[in-house]
């Protein structure tokens, strides 16, 4: 029976809603009323003016594009045809049979756990959720979340439209996307039935909308702690018995017959640690849903410094690397930063440092707890990276090294035909890290950096001059000082070259070429064996680190 479709249903979806309803519980309440439209400016106003109309609980809107698709806070959802699943759909938490409120509270996070248990049930994808409204596979974005009140007195309280789209294949998201997205083909290499899932993601959703408005929040949550590994770290406001009150989420934690937020009050920077406590967030909870991260690389020239909204560097600062700062001078420094790029150091919920100076490791720890309450994730034995370090002595591998090659493999590695990587860091050192197309960290090499073969070529021949590392007007020079940038800069550009390419033999012959630090930018363009130049590779690689120990 097709009686409840829009007539303008493609047929392969009406089966596929067909054999849906068939199956189990179906579609249970969704489906009363279902409009489907080839080119839509946004499903989600469809919905909306469906359900300021009054009673339309469980009416779905689906479209096969959307021209003014939008995600949270008014941000365009790129919506190309064919290239992904786009539904809204018109819910009523407020109509549920056990607290409303707080039904009401849990619906994003329950449209969440469906749509994942869809996708894994049709792909065996595993799905994480990312807080607050996110769908990932390997910290990649796949789908999008968005709940929009009708603000109609007409409609029943508490009635909310949940709008969702799901990247099927690649077109579903703009190029340059590429390494904070992903699509479902993408992942698996083969195509995938958009109307099938577009069924089975109906056919979830009415599943956990029915443990919604039963009242089995138990169910919801638990599945949505296993789904979302970034849920930890939100700040969060609660009122308590001395009134309003801040801290930072470490996760869910459920006793007696209610759900509870865990806490970690920051610490003052003048006070002692405060001991965390919990407190019943239900239907008071407020979450600052932008939450940011403070990544730190100590190396022994620079200290570099890069805050992150989500995938998003929003900005980075270079510090020069001093022994002897302390953690209160470090601290001063890093609050002018944020203070004159008007940043809310308050937004910072995480910290993570790699370092390959000791001395420093100690200092900024102390900073990270001192002016920023929190204790910082050290990139050291012990932590996960996600990548295996094949190295005699894993522990020998500066931290630096080691995040490198996680983000390069993460931008150039995850291909459908992936290669081994060379990454080459242009720092005090430069390095030389090969990765295989498995995504295993091999070694490398380490050479002097060419600005210390510069100094060294000063320190020791009294006669040369101290000079600038560039590029010269010609190889031949004709003065001293010619002399020695030629050989300074074209030396190194034939010892990358040589490097490059006899350990790119050794991995098999295809390996790609990714370099970073001061002077990618002046060697690169001289060198066809190096195909891309990432200045921000270690900053990246902190926050993937950071994102697989949450």
């Amino acid at each position: 029976m097709r009686s409840n479709l829009s007539s303008a249903l493609p047929p392969e979806l009406a089966d596929a809603l067909d054999g849906a309803r068939e199956r189990g519980d179906g579609l249970g309440g969704l489906g009363s009323t279902i409009l489907y439209f080839a080119t839509i400016g946004s499903t989600n106003d469809v919905a909306l003016a469906l359900a300021a109309q009054g009673d339309r609980d469980g009416a779905i809107v689906i479209a096969d594009e959307q021209t003014a698709g939008r995600g949270r806070r008014g941000r365009a959802w790129f919506s190309p045809p064919g290239s992904g699943v786009y539904v809204s759909v018109v819910l009523a938490p407020g109509r549920a049979r056990s607290d409303p409120a707080r039904a009401t509270t849990l619906l994003t996070v329950t449209v969440g756990v469906a749509l994942a248990e869809a996708i894994e049930a049709m792909t065996a994808l595993r799905v994480d959720i990312k807080w607050p409204n996110d769908l990932v596979v390997a910290r990649r974005k796949l789908a999008g979340i968005l709940a929009e009140s009708t603000g109609s007195a007409a409609a029943p309280a508490a009635t909310l439209v949940i709008g969702y789209g799901i990247n099927v294949n690649a077109t579903a998201y703009l190029p340059e996307l590429g390494d904070r997205a992903t699509s479902l083909e993408t992942e698996l290499s083969r195509p995938i039935d958009r109307a099938a899932l577009c069924a089975e993601t109906l056919a979830s959703l009415s599943r956990r909308y029915a443990d919604l408005l039963d009242g089995r929040f138990d169910a919801i949550l638990d599945a949505w702690r296993d789904r979302a590994p970034s849920s930890r770290g939100a700040r969060v406001t609660w009122q308590g018995a001395s009134g309003t009150q801040t801290g930072i989420m470490a996760g869910c934690v459920r006793y007696a017959d209610r759900h509870h937020c865990r806490h970690r009050r920051p610490r003052s920077a003048a006070g002692p640690d405060r001991q965390a406590d919990r407190a019943d967030c239900r239907g008071r909870r407020e979450l600052d849903l932008n939450p940011m991260l403070l990544a730190i690389d100590v190396g022994n020239t620079n200290i570099v410094l890069g805050v992150f909204d989500g995938t998003r560097l929003l900005q980075s600062w270079r510090l020069q690397t001093l022994r002897e700062r302390t953690a209160d001078e470090l601290g001063l420094l890093v609050d002018g930063l944020f203070a004159h790029h008007h940043l809310d150091k308050q937004k910072v919920t995480g910290l993570i440092l790699g370092s390959v100076v000791p001395p420093l490791t100690t200092t900024t720890r102390g900073m990270a707890e001192r002016y920023f309450g929190l204790n910082a994730l050290i990139v050291e034995p012990g932590v996960n990276t996600g990548m295996p370090i094949l190295y005699e002595n894993p522990s020998e591998v500066g931290a630096d090294r080691i995040v490198n090659a996680v983000a390069a493999y993460e931008r150039f590695g995850r291909t459908a035909s992936p290669r081994p990587l060379v990454v080459v860091d242009f720092g005090t050192a430069t390095t030389f890290d090969a990765i295989s197309a498995k995504g295993e960290y091999l070694g490398g090499a380490i050479c002097p950096g060419v600005q210390i073969s510069a100094d060294a070529l000063f320190q020791r021949a009294a006669r040369l001059p101290r000079i600038d590392v560039k590029k010269p007007s010609r190889i031949v020079g004709r003065t001293t000082v010619a002399a020695m940038e030629s050989g300074l800069f074209w030396g190194y550009v034939g010892m990358v070259e040589g490097l490059v390419r006899r350990m790119g033999d050794e991995l098999g012959g295809n390996a790609l070429c990714v370099a970073t630090g001061g002077l990618a930018d002046v060697i690169a363009p001289e060198t066809p064996l190096i195909h891309h130049v990432e200045p921000d590779l270690t900053l990246n690689g902190l926050r993937i680190v950071w994102e697989r120990n949450q």
